[in-house]
């Protein structure tokens, strides 16, 4: 099948030109160069903000094949690390990991694959509610905005909901300090399979449904205030009849 990308959408993709190994986490990571390898990964969308990452240059490619330590990462690849090991996942994408930074002739060549990237990854992480890589995925309002309310008196064990007030996904995920960036346009369109960590909740995004941890859903693209790939399938959708 072919994707929105232009390029050939397979069940088990080829790996972008360079990976995160999170078999060892969470004591450290490796970078492995895919050599055309076939595999299903993650991919993660996220800002950089003002804060320092680490990231890899050419002076520290070959040493992040062999090591990257976990304590040296962002709270927020450290997250999708975890999420994705998680999912049973062995590979994800990072870019300021996985792309040579301060190298012009690999960023060329790899930001041209970045719309293939998120399309062929198994899921995309997107770090919504992250305004740089000390938020983490785990990010939720101030405590003081909602009420806590057991589930069970008599029995603890059964959790807390929690009562507050309901926040729409445009403002959580489109008004969210990720998607105030433009290069995110292309991660949202066409990732197919998306979870995004926002401020207030996670909610679940992919091409026929949208659904949020408070049962917050889309019926249809058309209902989405905000660009993704649903919207897009359904205005090419109506431009093919």
């Amino acid at each position: 099948m072919l994707a929105l990308s232009g390029t050939l959408l397979d069940y088990v993709p080829m790996l972008p030109t360079r990976v995160l190994d999170v078999r060892n986490y969470p004591s450290s990571l490796r970078l492995i160069i895919s050599d055309s390898m076939k595999a299903k990964y993650v991919a993660l969308s996220h800002c950089w903000g003002g804060k320092l990452q680490l990231r890899t240059t050419k002076e520290t490619l070959a040493r992040h094949q062999k090591h990257i330590s976990c304590e040296d990462l962002s709270e927020t690849i450290r997250d999708a690390a975890r999420v994705t090991k998680a999912l049973d996942i062995r590979y994800l994408w990072v870019d300021c990991l996985c792309i040579i930074q301060e190298d012009e002739v690999d960023f060329d060549q790899e930001s041209r694959r970045m719309a293939s990237v998120y399309e062929h990854s198994f899921l995309t992480i997107a770090a919504t509610g992250a305004r740089d890589g000390t938020g983490g995925l785990f990010i939720r309002s101030p405590k003081e905005s909602y009420v806590e309310v057991p589930c069970d008196p008599e029995d603890s064990t059964l959790g807390y909901m929690y009562l507050g007030p309901q926040k729409e996904p445009e403002e959580t995920i489109f008004g969210g300090p990720l998607n105030k960036r433009g290069w995110v346009l292309q991660e949202n369109i066409f990732a197919r399979r998306t979870v995004h960590f926002a401020s207030n909740q996670v909610y679940w995004e992919c091409h026929e449904t949208f659904m949020g941890e408070d049962n917050t859903s889309a019926k249809s693209a058309a209902d989405m205030a905000f660009p993704n790939r649903a919207l897009l399938s359904y205005v090419l959708d109506g431009f093919r009849g």
